[in-house]
């Protein structure tokens, strides 16, 4: 085939095929090159036939262009990359108190040490006589208005009165209840002073059968003879003299009675206790000497009392307490008791 046919054929299928890039370029200068040495080489024998050639030179550029370049490793982060040291701060779990840490806190705990208290005073009994109208020290006027809560003696009977500051009478009611039940007593004293003011008693009292006294309670006041009352508060209700031994109604031999108790001390006067038979005789007494009791106001006394008796005789053991510039009782607490030769 002339070899100007053959380059023409070439430039045809160049176009045809649309060779671009760095290969376009590649295959013009081999041609070139192939003109300068054609005559040359023109009668060389080829491996291919002559017709060949451009369908040969085809195939190169499209195996050419089929090769992919190889790519360059990107450098976009990916998650392959090392994770970044966590930021959250780990103080707090390391700070966290470890139960050893806890348990020494509340075994180091200081056991607070024993605080002496009286035995005898959690037991304390509610006063036989109560008054809840009026309170100690209170400035009244007459009519005067009583309200108090108790046990009524033999027969259901209440005795109430009102003593001057010399000890004298002014008023006295007996009143009479159902003797089973504790009662409310609400009832007007009418009294008459020559002063304007001066000190007085209210004094309530029940009796038993025999006409001896059960219990008695008593509140000293300020009588007014005009003006306007000035009421204080009552006291706490309990019991001011506690009889702890002997138990009421208990069998005692030998001669002697061993009293013990307590009592609030109203002044700074001894305790009387007493053993009176049903005929009003006294056959023993003693007085008895108050001992303070830490952390209370009450104090304890112990006494032994002698009696004398030739029979079996019930009696009723009184114990009293006086004080004041008013003679006479303030409170009286009692129980009966069997005494034997």
């Amino acid at each position: 085939m002339p070899l100007v046919r053959i380059f023409g054929e070439i430039i045809a299928w160049i176009h045809k095929a649309d060779v671009k890039g760095r290969f376009g370029p590649l295959v013009l200068l081999g041609l070139v090159a192939a003109g300068c040495t054609v005559a040359s080489i023109s009668n060389l024998p080829t491996p291919y036939p002559t017709e060949f050639l451009p369908t040969l030179i085809a195939l190169t550029v499209n195996a050419a262009d089929q090769v992919t370049p190889e790519k360059t490793p990107s450098l976009t982060a990916t998650s392959t990359l090392p994770p970044a040291p966590s930021r959250t701060p780990t103080l707090a779990s390391s700070l966290t108190p470890s139960p050893t840490c806890c348990t020494a806190v509340s075994t180091s705990t200081r056991t607070p040490t024993p605080t002496r208290t009286a035995t005898a005073t959690p037991e304390l009994p509610i006063a036989d006589i109560q008054f809840f109208r009026p309170g100690p020290a209170s400035r009244v006027v007459s009519p005067l208005r009583i309200n108090a809560y108790l046990w009524p003696g033999a027969g259901g009977k209440v005795r109430v009165e009102l003593l001057g500051e010399d000890g004298r009478l002014l008023v006295r009611k007996v009143l009479a209840y159902s003797p089973t039940n504790r009662v409310h007593v609400i009832t007007d004293l009418d009294f008459e002073i020559e002063a304007v003011a001066e000190a007085g008693r209210l004094q309530v009292s029940t009796e038993d059968s025999s006409g001896r006294i059960i219990a008695l309670a008593s509140v000293d006041l300020i009588l007014l003879s005009l003006g306007d009352e000035d009421l204080n508060p009552p006291a706490d209700g309990n019991e001011s003299i506690v009889i702890r031994e002997p138990v009421k109604n208990t069998l005692i031999q030998g001669g002697s009675v061993v009293v013990s108790g307590l009592a609030i001390p109203a002044g700074d006067q001894p305790l009387l206790v007493e053993l009176i038979a049903t005929d009003g005789r006294v056959v023993g007494y003693r007085q008895a000497a108050l001992t303070p009791v830490e952390g209370t106001s009450y104090t304890s006394f112990t006494v032994d009392v002698p009696y004398s008796v030739t029979s079996t005789t019930w009696v009723r053991l009184t114990i009293s307490e006086t004080s004041g510039r008013i003679p006479g009782r303030t409170h009286i607490s009692s129980i009966e008791v069997l005494l034997s030769p």
